[in-house]
């Protein structure tokens, strides 16, 4: 059985290896970048059956790197779910975001 690959655009906080574990329990293999340019890049290389990004990087990364992401031939096909530990999971969802964690 082959694994199903997650990547997670996140800063290493308490919350994002959290959540990398939770993946791994659960038989995920993960792999995690920590800035939206590494993280957009990794998804077109290695096209991951699902992304995970932490909407709260620095410089709005996390942003642009979702909204690459969603709308780029290369990438829209893959689910992307933000993580959004300090509260604007809200504004992310109004802002057209899908799914939140």
């Amino acid at each position: 059985m082959v694994k199903r690959r997650v990547l997670m655009i996140a800063a290493e906080t308490d919350e994002a290896e959290r959540v990398e574990r939770l993946l791994e329990s659960r038989g995920y293999d993960v792999v995690v970048e920590t800035s939206g340019a590494s993280g957009v890049r990794a998804a077109v290389v290695e096209q991951p059956d699902c992304v995970v990004v932490d909407l709260e990087l620095p410089r709005r990364s996390g942003w642009l790197a979702y909204s690459y992401l969603t709308r780029s031939f290369r990438t829209s096909h893959i689910p992307v779910v933000v993580l959004s530990p300090g509260g604007t999971g809200a504004g992310a969802l109004i802002s057209g975001v899908e799914a939140a964690l």
